[in-house]
């Protein structure tokens, strides 16, 4: 209920239902509740991969984990896992940038509760730095989970300038 006067007028509550009138109370003040701590979740991140020069090429998917943390507002951003987890329902973007100097594949996977969402790639054909960047906006339940994955026979270069990052941020909306 979006106004606790017309839900008390379509309910027809008379005054000595205290009962009932506190149930409509207590509802209308959940939804605000709700609504409230949905617009005022501010989750901001930014992080680079590593000081590790080379990851990979594997011979299996292996988790990104960008740990070197920058920006965590909020706190969604695991940097130790490579995890972020919605704190509410709404809506995200999120943007990725890695670079890649060995030659043979440089690409990544973002996925979205474990299930692929973009997979990015580019065979090189030298030593020289190159970079893959993409970013996606997606509309996220309190829970869910975006990650970044390697994919076997792939790599990506960090080092302390930060070649290899992943970001994202909720977006701010009103009714």
């Amino acid at each position: 209920p979006s106004n606790f006067k017309q839900t008390l007028r379509s309910q027809s509550i008379h005054p000595v239902d205290h009962n009932k009138l506190l149930f409509y109370f207590l509802l209308f003040s959940l939804d605000h509740i709700d609504i409230i701590s949905m617009y005022n979740t501010k989750v901001a991140f930014y992080a680079a991969l590593s000081n590790a020069g080379h990851v990979g090429p594997y011979n299996m998917d292996i988790i990104l984990a960008f740990n070197k943390l920058y920006t965590n507002v909020g706190n969604a951003y695991n940097s130790a896992t490579g995890f972020f987890t919605a704190p509410v329902h709404g809506v995200y973007s999120f943007q990725f940038t890695v670079c890649g100097s060995l030659f043979g594949n440089v690409g990544v996977f973002m996925l979205k509760n474990n299930q692929i969402i973009m997979h990015n790639y580019e065979w090189k054909e030298d030593a020289a730095f190159e970079y893959i960047t993409n970013s996606v906006t997606l509309e996220l339940f309190a829970g869910e989970l975006i990650h970044m994955r390697l994919p076997a026979g792939s790599s990506v270069y960090d080092n302390i300038n930060s070649h290899s990052t992943f970001s994202g941020f909720s977006h701010i909306y009103c009714c």
